[in-house]
């Protein structure tokens, strides 16, 4: 066997992406990734930190004091938020968007936009500071690509 020659090789597929940031409220992070977008629950420990599967990246929420400004928090080792873009089945997009417009977990100020690429995508802010997308592709591209036109007038 050669000097780089490897016994057990790593296959790409097998191999997480993890993100770890601090945020100062483990039970907001749970109500909102938990029960609010429905993400499984992969890991926790009390209110110490809690894992969150998103696609290929677990997510590590860890509990802190040391946060700058409540609903902030310092991420990784960069202090820059970290994005996740979040799809949504078609049939659950309107429901989801429904139950955030009306939590004071946060706020959702903005509708959706069409996007050429052929999706309906949201963006906000979760309770740790993160800036979170959240999207569905259509079936069939609507006609009208003014969010009021689509579907219960701005989730009024």
């Amino acid at each position: 066997m050669s000097q780089h020659e490897s016994r057990h090789p790593i296959h790409a597929t097998e191999v997480l992406d993890i993100s770890t940031v601090l945020c100062t409220s483990i039970d907001t992070i749970r109500y909102f990734y938990g029960y609010l977008l429905g993400l499984e629950e992969k890991i926790s420990k009390d209110k110490t930190y809690v894992v969150f599967q998103l696609g290929q990246t677990e997510i590590m929420f860890c509990q802190s004091q040391n946060t700058t400004v409540q609903g902030t928090a310092k991420h990784d080792y960069l202090d820059i938020p970290s994005l996740w873009s979040i799809p949504v089945p078609e049939a659950l997009y309107l429901g989801l968007l429904y139950r955030l417009k009306h939590t004071e977990v946060v706020k959702l100020e903005r509708k959706p936009s069409w996007h050429l690429e052929g999706y309906w995508s949201v963006s906000l802010i979760d309770p740790a500071g993160n800036p979170v997308e959240l999207y569905t592709v259509p079936q069939e591209v609507p006609q009208n690509k003014e969010w009021e036109s689509f579907s219960l007038s701005a989730l009024a």
